[in-house]
């Protein structure tokens, strides 16, 4: 481990009974400049100067809905405006043509023989649903009525374009506005719902649609995890595991799934429908108290898990790990983390999108630079 890592280590040291704020000054700015570099480094390797946000994961990269909705709410917290309006100028020209909030934007852009822009033209509504989120906070933090503008009229193209009532169970998100079945069976990405971002929006907009959301979320968590895992995918109310071609299988949890743990572990314990939330989250934190490292696979129905997850999985899992005050398994995950800090601030070698992101979620809710009140809303650090 590197003598940053273990003066960072030793800053955390008292950090494992709550997403906590050390009790001394040093300790806690030990921890936000740990985030604010890993910031500065994400911000460095993955986005460019126009404001794309960039996985290099293929030959050429490419660029998602998720990773500028995700870029715009780091530079919402890091109070970093011209990156923010760079990224949102970017995503509205390239991904919903200049009509950001009338429209929703594309879900994929990169490399079409020869040329450049959009090879994947759905949308995705837990992007989506970050942008109007950001909107909506930077709008109301900053003080520009534009941006909140803007978040709510996109908010309600959400509702309107990407969610669906299942009769006797609630109003969910569906993964995206074309393709996806609007009437039961309808297949859902539990990861896409933050219930913290419902809470915010429809708060903030009045919209019914998302305080249904908001009120759903948690049912639909307990209902697709029977033994405290997470899916990536769930069909409500249950299909048959042959569901229909070209739509994804159900019953394992992984890349997606993980987020779960990280957006259950980030809202205030006050939030309504909170608790229960978490706990129908409890499988991951009991598989870890005799596994080192997270998996990177669980079949939901019977429990069984393969292979180890990547640095980004631990990272996400800090949050949730401490609301359940399991601080040993806390501390095991993020010295996982720390011992993966290269000098320039980044994690792993080479440095993987995903993982970056979770990492600046994980450790972000942490150490207190990102935090959510009860209503849902981003308290500034």
């Amino acid at each position: 481990m590197s003598r940053m890592a273990v003066m960072t280590r030793r800053g955390f040291a008292a950090m494992a009974g709550g997403l906590i704020f050390s009790r001394a000054q040093a300790q806690a700015m030990v921890a936000r400049q740990l985030w604010f570099s890993a910031w500065k480094a994400y911000r460095d390797s993955f986005i460019d100067a126009q404001g794309r946000v960039i996985d290099y994961s293929s030959n050429y990269g490419f660029t998602t809905s998720e990773g500028q909705s995700y870029a715009l709410f780091f530079s919402l917290i890091a109070n970093d405006r011209s990156i923010f309006h760079r990224v949102l100028s970017w995503t509205n020209a390239n991904l919903a043509g200049g009509r950001l909030g009338e429209t929703l934007p594309a879900w994929k852009w990169g490399q079409r023989n020869g040329s450049w822009g959009v090879i994947g033209r759905n949308s995705a509504s837990d992007a989506d649903s970050w942008i109007a989120y950001t909107l909506l906070e930077a709008g109301r933090l900053w003080g520009d009525d534009g941006l909140r503008g803007l978040g709510r009229r996109l908010a309600r193209r959400i509702a309107s374009d990407e969610s669906s009532e299942i009769h006797g169970f609630g109003r969910v998100l569906v993964p995206g506005a074309m393709k996806f079945p609007r009437n039961a069976p309808v297949i859902v990405n539990p990861s896409y719902t933050p219930l913290f971002l419902a809470q915010a929006v429809a708060e903030d907009t009045g919209d019914a649609a998302w305080a249904e959301i908001a009120v759903t979320q948690p049912e639909l968590m307990q209902a697709v995890s029977p033994r405290g895992y997470a899916p990536d995918w769930a069909w409500l109310p249950s299909a048959p595991h042959s569901p229909p071609r070209n739509l994804p299988l159900a019953d394992s949890g992984s890349y997606n799934a993980i987020r779960c743990y990280l957006w259950a572990g980030l809202t205030a314990p006050d939030t309504p429908g909170a608790a229960s939330l978490l706990e129908s989250l409890r499988g991951m934190a009991d598989y870890l108290k005799t596994s080192a490292v997270p998996p990177q696979t669980v079949d939901t129905n019977t429990g069984s898990a393969r292979d180890a997850g990547p640095v980004g999985f631990s990272a996400a899992l800090l949050p949730y790990l401490a609301r359940m005050g399991r601080s040993g398994s806390l501390r095991q995950q993020l010295d996982r983390v720390l011992a993966d800090r290269q000098p320039d601030g980044i994690f792993g070698q080479p440095a993987r999108y995903y993982s970056e992101n979770l990492i600046l979620f994980g450790l972000g809710g942490l150490t207190g630079v990102i935090r959510f009140s009860k209503s849902g809303r981003v308290i500034p650090s």
